[in-house]
């Protein structure tokens, strides 16, 4: 079943009727909230074929805990293969293990030393993870969202225990989410260079969720930094704050509730339409 509303174009490299296998890597963004499964919906009913990655490290195919929606009862059943991990940073995802790692634990990423462990605060598991396992599983797909980066400038209530307690935050963070991101992305791309990669742009996690200056600021870095990568987008968007209206949920605080999730999956859908990657998307 079709919107009644969608546009076409001509020359695009995935026409209605083609596959698009969709596969995610991300932190508590694919887990405490419902966007990819509202794209993956989307583009189903778009005409767009959605066969499911045959991921194999560890892959989740839902959201763990998301609020209910007016349409959750027409994704719920989807399945759409991730790797995601609550609390985790762009670096988490981005390197082969502890290989980088010296002999104190530490790993230098951007000229600034990162503690090698995982999880909030770099504080919980030890055990290592592969950037080129999640390439493969990548490999598989032929678009890959990427949401690893969300957390790389929230470490200020951890007292900054990644950094040995250094400030490093707002647009500092950026020296280490762009050299991790590009390594996961030229990662994938070893693995299949075919591949679309997608990198989502931060939503606001400060009080108010107002997009300030510097907030702005560390988007454009990476998008710039990304710009050159060879079939990867960087979708940026903008996430209305408090005082306008409500888009962040309750249960799960500083993530955006059910209109958020819709406005960044209607971002995705944008940019992979202005870029000719899929020739039919929603008259927007």
């Amino acid at each position: 079943m079709l919107f009644r509303s969608y546009k076409d174009q001509q020359g695009a490299a995935f026409t209605p009727g083609s596959e698009i296998r969709l596969y995610g890597i991300g932190s508590s963004s694919m887990l405490w909230m419902n966007w990819i499964e509202e794209l993956h919906l989307v583009l189903s009913r778009l005409g767009y074929s959605m066969p499911e990655v045959d991921a194999k490290v560890n892959p989740e195919f839902h959201p763990r805990s998301v609020q209910t929606c007016d349409d959750s009862m027409y994704y719920e059943h989807l399945r759409t293969a991730r790797f995601a991990r609550i609390g985790w940073c762009s670096w988490d995802f981005s390197f082969e293990g502890w290989s980088d790692c010296g002999s104190d634990g530490y790993r230098v990423i951007g000229g600034q030393r990162v503690k090698c462990q995982h999880g909030p605060g770099c504080g919980y598991s030890k055990r290592p993870a592969y950037a080129s396992k999640f390439a493969e599983d990548a490999a598989r797909s032929d678009i890959t969202l990427v949401a690893t980066w969300f957390n790389d400038d929230q470490q200020r209530w951890s007292k900054f225990e990644c950094f040995e307690g250094r400030k490093i935050q707002d647009i500092a963070s950026t020296k280490i989410s762009i050299p991790s991101l590009l390594n996961t992305v030229r990662t994938i791309h070893a693995a299949n260079p075919k591949v679309w990669v997608v990198v989502l742009g931060k939503y606001p996690q400060v009080w108010g969720h107002i997009t300030d200056d510097w907030f702005t600021e560390v988007n454009r870095l990476v998008r710039e930094a990304l710009d050159s990568e060879p079939r990867t987008l960087f979708v940026d968007y903008y996430m209305p704050p408090d005082n306008v209206t409500q888009m962040y949920q309750q249960a799960h605080p500083g993530h955006p509730n059910c209109r958020g999730s819709k406005l960044i999956t209607l971002a995705v859908l944008r940019s992979l339409y202005a870029e000719k990657i899929i020739s039919r998307s929603l008259m927007l």
